[in-house]
């Protein structure tokens, strides 16, 4: 990717915590909104994206400028409606127990482990399929990103465990009617099997989103230190092993005579961004310079 040679697409910033992520994600859809119709979303729970920008953002897309948006996401409002959604199509497949009140397990839902990452990912699955030409996404710090990016792969192997134990299931349901010549108040096909339906839909959504992550470009954010250094070295490591690829490497706040030798070994594309001030459409625009 040289100079100019901005596309289409998905951008995700990664990086460890504090290093600048959310003005290069500011900086960089600034570019590409000379080009593109360009949303820059933030799914950091913490977030200062607004800051930047100088603008009070909230989680509906507010206009910047011209060919720019920007979004925080609320983080808690979709992990309630993650879990809304989930209580309803599991109301709706298991409708036949009644005796089941979900709603009383709402509130213990919310504190299960990988819920905050799979809302995440619904966030970003939600702006994946949005019109704008270019979507940039201003992530968390490295951990929580690369464990939201590594679930469509995860969930995936899951839901085909899932549909074959399912597929057993009907199976021995259809030989139960055979021997017994009884049709029971239970579906033993998979064309009327709620559950079904909805595990391949799943599956269908979560490879959906395997491809898009996969096209994406990646771009992380480092300072020019060893413990930034080290902490991307691992990054790329899992990004590999996830099938993805980190497409670009940003040094942020360089000043004086450093040595980036060792940055430039991670990765083929470098740019460099020295320290500045961070805040501001006009500061952002002398940033955006030295990127792509």
């Amino acid at each position: 990717m040289k100079k100019g040679g901005l596309m289409r697409g998905r951008y995700f910033m990664i990086g460890k915590g504090g290093v600048g992520k959310t003005t290069c994600s500011a900086a960089l859809s600034l570019k590409l909104s000379e080009k593109f119709r360009t949303l820059v979303v933030s799914i950091d729970p913490a977030h200062n994206l607004g800051d930047v920008l100088g603008l009070k953002l909230d989680d509906r897309p507010k206009e910047v400028l011209g060919n720019l948006w920007a979004v925080e996401v609320n983080i808690d409002n979709v992990v309630r409606e993650y879990l809304n959604e989930m209580v309803s199509n599991l109301k709706k497949i298991y409708k036949y127990i009644e005796v089941i009140n979900l709603d009383r397990y709402f509130d213990v839902l919310k504190y299960s482990p990988g819920v905050e990452e799979y809302a995440i990912l619904k966030a970003l699955s939600t702006y994946i399929r949005s019109d704008y030409d270019a979507v940039v996404f201003d992530t968390p710090p490295t951990g929580l990103t690369l464990r939201v990016l590594s679930l469509p792969n995860v969930t995936s192997v899951w839901l085909e465990k899932l549909i074959e134990l399912r597929k057993a299931i009907l199976d021995r349901r259809r030989t139960i009617e055979s021997i017994s010549g009884k049709n029971y108040d239970l579906p033993s096909r998979e064309e009327e099997d709620g559950v079904m339906k909805e595990l391949l839909k799943m599956k269908e959504d979560t490879d959906w989103l395997k491809e898009k992550i996969i096209e994406s470009r990646i771009f992380g954010v480092v300072n020019p230190d060893e413990l930034s250094y080290l902490e991307m070295m691992r990054a790329k490591k899992t990004l590999e092993e996830l099938g993805l690829k980190l497409h670009a490497l940003i040094v942020n706040r360089v000043e004086g005579d450093v040595n980036l030798e060792k940055f430039r070994e991670l990765c083929d594309r470098v740019y460099v961004v020295g320290k500045t001030e961070r805040t501001g459409l006009e500061r952002l625009k002398i940033i955006a310079e030295s990127l792509p």
